[in-house]
């Protein structure tokens, strides 16, 4: 009896871990053997970057047909996103979406990062069509039955705010300035925060499009919203518009 107990409590924060870090409209995943759920919590309570690396490398060895492996290929998305090692961004996110292609913080991490660097235009088409998806499903799914209805919103906005800034990135690489702009005024009205990055994006092209005064009010917010690099940066900019 105390075994079936343990058993029943072990399933619940099971499920409750998988649900937790399960992409808006997705339905938890799960180990098929006890041994394989083991290893997955090797990896999943690890905290330390590098052994969490390892673990995740060591997981898709042994579980190549895992359900879980989604999530760590989202662990190991971020990894490779916090050493801005892009091609593995595109790689690692690309399996991921094999196995759960409505996954919108993939898709969204796959269209944040394809416009960045020197990019050919498969990567911008690829790029659009991930941040459309995820527009797409932005309107269409339930984001969590555990978040407030104000939660919800503003999840959903984030979500239409970052499809948007990538829909925008992939229009100043196609030189596309007037759509580039409506895209950023987008992202920007969007985001229940102030991101610097949009703002000094949009700033740049009111600079092209002759808006100084425009792009001068949009760099300020960027210099206080950061981060620092961007601070940096924006604070140049006005410095030149002096």
């Amino acid at each position: 009896m105390i075994r079936f107990v343990i058993t029943l409590v072990l399933a619940a924060s099971v499920l409750a871990a998988q649900t937790g870090r399960t992409a808006p409209g997705d339905l938890p995943r799960q180990a098929k053997t006890p041994e394989e759920f083991d290893l997955y919590l090797d990896f999943d309570e690890t905290r330390d970057a590098a052994v969490k690396h390892r673990a995740a490398l060591n997981f898709e060895q042994s579980y190549p047909q895992s359900e879980l492996l989604v999530y760590v290929y989202q662990s190991e998305l971020e990894y490779a996103r916090a050493r801005n090692l892009n091609r593995d961004v595109v790689s690692i996110g690309e399996k991921a979406l094999v196995l759960a292609p409505d996954n919108i913080p993939v898709l969204l991490a796959l269209a944040d990062v394809m416009p960045n660097g020197e990019v050919d235009s498969r990567s911008l088409d690829r790029s659009e069509a991930y941040a459309r998806r995820a527009l797409d499903l932005s309107e269409s799914r339930h984001v969590s039955p555990q978040l407030t209805l104000d939660d919800c919103d503003d999840l959903r906005r984030k979500i239409r705010s970052r499809a948007y800034a990538a829909l925008g990135l992939v229009a100043m690489k196609r030189g596309a300035v007037p759509l580039a702009t409506q895209e950023f005024e987008r992202a920007v009205a969007e985001n229940p925060e102030a991101d610097g990055v949009q703002l000094y994006r949009l700033a740049k092209l009111y600079l092209t499009s002759g808006r100084r005064a425009n792009a001068a009010a949009l760099f300020q917010k960027a210099v206080e919203a950061g981060p620092p690099e961007i601070s940096t940066l924006a604070a140049a900019e006005l410095s030149r518009e002096r």
